[in-house]
């Protein structure tokens, strides 16, 4: 089916998500939302698997909400990860001259029968953060009717609790070492420390609840949403899990082919290569630099990104304390511009190796699984992914366990 945008429309609009061979299995979703709701539209969108389709979802279908109740009704192929996107004005971008705009969500994970939400749209999560950061808190959403998205329901929850302790601990220590800055290396490493446990606890129920679902695709689901908790050895573990019939199934294939990605540059993998532009227009291979017997801090940044050129100062200072004793750096502007990227390089002055990506945010950004900057990667002097994201107050962890504390 050609998949299209309905103009405000009807109570019951009806789709096909997919009209691919097989046996459909026909869904209904009906809905109840409570707030300032009334003559206000509702999107029916694909989720997708990878972060570029979760960013920019199909859209499906609308309609409009009337006595508070809409409804959709369609058919899957497989079970689909949609999602009820509410819209309290006629803004339908991410962002105007006022910021950043936030639609109230709510995933629904389906695989046919009907399916009641219920829910005060003042209170939902929104699309920005469950794009972000995969999780989503269904305490303000009641679904009933699915046993699939019960299951969904569960990770969800189960991650959103443990993920509340993590960011209460990040919360507190970024407030620290960025703000108050009243802050000394044993502080740092002790607080790491506890963040790195807490996060060890997101992991084993992570890993314990795609274990036991491992045959159906909440599991799955939940396995391609965290992928990029887990450590190679962790992932290639999980992907064995998965039963057959998953890993046939084409949502399967495809959190697969995902994961296996992830997995190339994720903590414990080797680097993986790709040639860049130095500031002649020469070009080089990244292993020309890694993997050459010394720890290197491969940074990500871009002369338009304001924490990444906060950040230079430091570098600067962790640099000039362990290059002595082998630590390097390695930056890679993701600038579309080569002009922008050599002014900054100028004004900066950091004395350390200094790349491009040509495309800009292209196929190492895919490769290297990030689509923010500043990120920062800690290779070893094997080549292997030391820790990903490791910048700030996390080099100056590593630096010191590895070299001894010199601040």
């Amino acid at each position: 089916m050609k998949n299209r945008l309905l103009a405000a429309a009807a109570l019951g609009a009806a789709l096909l998500v997919s009209a691919c061979g097989g046996n459909r299995e026909k869904f209904q979703i009906d809905g109840h939302f409570t707030g300032d709701v009334e003559g206000k539209t509702v999107y029916l969108t694909l989720a997708g698997i990878d972060p570029e389709s979760r960013w920019h979802p199909e859209v499906l279908d609308s309609t409009v909400i009337r006595d508070g109740q809409f409804s959709f009704s369609g058919s899957v192929d497989e079970p689909t990860l949609l999602i009820l996107k509410y819209f309290a004005d006629e803004r339908r971008g991410d962002s105007d001259e006022r910021g950043l705009i936030m639609h109230p969500v709510v995933p629904l994970l389906i695989d046919g029968g009907t399916i009641r939400v219920e829910a005060a749209v003042d209170s939902l999560p929104s699309d920005f953060l469950f794009y972000a950061y995969g999780n989503y808190d269904y305490r303000h959403a009641e679904v009933t009717g699915s046993k699939l998205n019960s299951l969904y329901q569960e990770y969800q929850q189960g991650y959103a609790r443990l993920n509340e302790v993590t960011s209460d601990i990040t919360r507190q220590f970024n407030q620290r070492y960025y703000y108050d800055k009243d802050v000394d290396i044993d502080y740092i490493v002790a607080e790491l420390d506890k963040l790195d446990a807490a996060k060890a606890d997101e992991r084993a129920f992570l890993s314990d609840f795609i274990t036991r679902n491992r045959d159906n695709a909440a599991g799955v689901m939940a396995l391609s949403e965290t992928a990029d908790k887990f450590s190679k050895a962790e992932l290639d573990g999980l992907l064995g899990t998965l039963s057959k019939k998953m890993k046939a199934s084409p949502m399967g294939r495809a959190v697969v082919d995902r994961v296996t990605v992830i997995s190339k540059t994720a903590g414990g993998a080797h680097f993986a290569d790709a040639t860049l532009v130095d500031v002649a227009g020469e070009h080089h291979p990244l292993s020309e630099y890694l993997g050459k017997g010394n720890y290197t801090l491969l940074e990500f940044w871009a002369s338009w990104c304001g924490p990444c050129r906060s950040s230079i100062p430091h570098l600067k200072d962790v640099y000039g304390l362990y290059h002595p004793q082998g630590f390097d750096i390695v930056s890679v502007s993701m600038d579309n511009s080569l002009d922008a990227w050599k002014k900054a390089l100028d004004e900066e002055q950091m004395p350390w190796t200094q790349l491009a990506c040509e495309d800009g945010f292209g196929q190492v950004a895919r490769l290297y699984n990030f689509n923010g900057i500043p990120y920062c990667v800690l290779i070893g002097p094997d080549g292997e992914v030391v820790e990903t994201n490791c910048r700030d107050a996390r080099l100056d962890r590593q630096l010191v366990k590895l070299y001894g504390n010199k601040f």
